[in-house]
């Protein structure tokens, strides 16, 4: 789908006897190369002597599932990423409902770390696919992205693979010239089964991850684009129950504690900001535990070595101080 995007518009011999089966078609070559030195032949899917848009529809009719690929970082391009709207899930909260709906941004880079002439990119999202039946995975364009306007500067598709459980996504540039800035190209959906994410989630918790694999991006040339994929694949979180006492009075009131009361460990979930260290003090202020550097996403703090009692997190995070009350049972 990449390719096509770069050899839109182009005309030459229209493939004798042409269909979209997967079959071998002698087709006569155009004597147009590409960029990698391929006949441009190769490009025109249903065969009538025209590289457009309609042909994008052999490559999904016919598309095969990539093997697996490692999620590995080139640390040399904007980063490609998955970002949950909502990464912590607490089961009580959607008791009575029949499914979950998990939505994720899909990034193409960040506004401050974006692509320069980026011409197209192609990868694919993992999914655990015994968790959601007969609700198959979406991917819904922005069409106010900086990649264009579907139909009238990008093509656009993705594809579901549920055998593999997989959902490949390709966009490419169709007006000619690459696209240069970073930030939000659509939302992938999942549509999780409430029974199913309940009995898998047995010891009060599951993290269920979706890795984005296979990054592939061209500039309008052909050549490669690097990217950076984080070895970390974007996560939800679900949690048995529902979160309870964790009011307070400062504004950061995305900050969650959870389970509160607790009886042997709280899991601190950061929600909207990021958490730089964290204080757990007794009710009067004194010091039990301290941490200056928190590389978790969501730390775990244990309290099986503490008393019942009332204590106090004092967290610090990149919009301030975060104090919550606890309790260990």
């Amino acid at each position: 789908m990449l390719h096509i995007g770069l050899g839109l518009g182009v005309k030459g011999v229209p493939r004798p006897n042409a269909s979209l089966e997967w079959i071998g078609q002698p087709a006569p070559d155009w004597g147009v190369l590409s960029n990698a030195d391929v006949d441009l032949k190769h490009l025109d899917c249903d065969g009538n002597g025209w590289i457009e848009s309609a042909d994008i529809e052999g490559v999904f009719f016919n598309n095969q599932s990539l093997p697996k690929q490692l999620q590995i970082a080139d640390n040399e391009g904007p980063e490609v990423f998955l970002k949950f709207q909502k990464d912590s899930i607490f089961l009580q909260d959607y008791a009575g409902q029949d499914t979950i709906h998990l939505i994720a941004d899909v990034y193409l880079g960040t506004e401050a770390d974006g692509f320069t002439n980026l011409h197209g990119l192609s990868c694919y999202i993992d999914y655990e696919e015994g968790l959601f039946e007969d609700y198959s995975p979406s991917i819904e364009y922005d069409n106010t992205s900086f990649t264009g306007a579907m139909w009238d500067q990008v093509l656009v598709g993705w594809k579901d693979q549920p055998g593999v459980s997989q959902i490949d996504f390709a966009v490419t540039r169709t007006s000619g010239g690459g696209a240069s800035g970073g930030g939000k190209v659509g939302q992938a959906r999942f549509i999780i089964v409430s029974d199913i994410i309940e009995a898998r989630t047995i010891k009060d918790e599951l993290d269920l991850e979706f890795p984005l694999r296979g990054v592939k991006a061209f500039d309008d040339q052909g050549n490669p684009v690097f990217t950076n994929v984080t070895k970390f694949p974007a996560t939800v979180t679900f949690f048995m129950g529902t979160v309870t006492g964790v009011s307070s009075s400062d504004p950061d009131i995305s900050l969650q504690v959870f389970p509160n009361p607790a009886t042997d460990v709280v899991r601190i979930i950061p929600g909207d900001v990021q958490i730089e260290s964290i204080e757990l003090l007794s009710s009067v202020g004194n010091q039990l535990y301290v941490a200056k550097s928190v590389n978790n996403r969501q730390p775990v703090l244990s309290l099986s070595h503490l008393p019942s009692g009332v204590y106090l997190l004092r967290i610090a995070t990149n919009r301030g101080i975060v104090v919550r009350q606890i309790v260990r049972h």
